[in-house]
């Protein structure tokens, strides 16, 4: 609707519109524009009020309600949540990483997992690394 609302300012600000007006005594036909959500057309040569009633009728209500409830592509297809083993896995694989990286002892790998354990006692994922 603001698609409309803003193609709508565009005709009307370009002074080309009521030049067209005056220069031939009688009114200019002016597109039509289609909403996205109901696809029916919408005259827009009345200005504004006409969008404004599109989307009071029966029609359009009915779209937007079954969209909002329709679930996205993104929430379907999202990713799976990882259970407590698999993350505290993957903790364990950045610590090996960061330790290789930084050119750290391997040593430090046995006492690191009790150090993140007393740092977040409240964490599930520090209590599961081993």
């Amino acid at each position: 609707m603001l698609a409309v609302l803003a193609r709508l300012k565009k005709i009307k600000k370009c002074g080309l519109y009521a030049e067209i007006q005056k220069g031939l005594g009688k009114t200019v036909e002016v597109a039509p524009v289609k909403c996205k959500f109901c696809s029916r057309d919408i005259s827009i040569a009345r200005g504004k009020g006409e969008i404004k009633k599109h989307t009071t009728t029966s029609k359009h209500i009915k779209s937007i309600s079954t969209i909002k409830s329709q679930p996205s592509v993104a929430s379907i297809f999202g990713k799976k949540s990882k259970n407590i083993d698999e993350k505290a896995k993957e903790g364990v694989l950045r610590l090996a990483g960061f330790i290789a990286e930084h050119i750290l002892p391997i040593r430090l790998m046995e006492h690191i997992p009790n150090l993140v354990k007393s740092i977040c006692p409240d964490s599930e994922i520090a209590q599961a690394i081993k």
